[in-house]
């Protein structure tokens, strides 16, 4: 019994802002489970204190109702000072409890931040793509994102 992972992206928005969309929980069993009141844990000393989550109540998967239980997690903190974090593309690990004896389970929490550079790069390390197909990825982006060079003297 397990969370799986998640991945939280921060998008730009009309008007300039950034927004964060909820995301869809699934715990691997059929007790319930809520958010714990403590914040994530990071290993980034820099994280912002508080938490900056919300959980609908979980309810059965209408997928598999026998086997998971899903929620809706939303983020509820400031995006400007949260700004850092998901351009970092840092991993969070969320406390949440499970019912029916299980107690605390970590929920790991991905983030990301589709205006970053990064985010592209972080993409491709969580999909385990092979290393050919990163390798062309940074080809490409050297001959084509860089900026111009001074010119050869040859």
């Amino acid at each position: 019994m397990a969370f799986d992972p998640v991945q939280v992206t921060m998008i730009p928005v009309s008007g300039g802002g950034l927004a964060v969309s909820s995301v869809t929980v699934r715990w691997r069993g059929r007790e319930a489970f809520s958010l714990n009141t403590s914040p994530p844990a990071s290993s980034d000393p820099t994280m912002p204190v508080g938490q900056p989550f919300s959980l609908g109540p979980s309810r059965p998967d209408p997928t598999n109702p026998l086997l998971f239980r899903i929620a809706d997690l939303s983020f509820v903190a400031s995006t400007s000072v949260w700004h850092p974090c998901f351009d970092a593309c840092d991993s969070l690990s969320q406390a949440m409890w499970v019912q029916g004896g299980v107690g605390l389970r970590p929920l790991t929490i991905n983030l990301s931040c589709t205006v970053h550079p990064l985010h592209l790069f972080t993409q491709l390390k969580r999909s385990a793509l092979d290393a050919a197909a990163v390798a062309a990825l940074v080809l490409f982006t050297r001959r084509f994102l860089r900026a111009p060079g001074p010119a050869s003297t040859s």
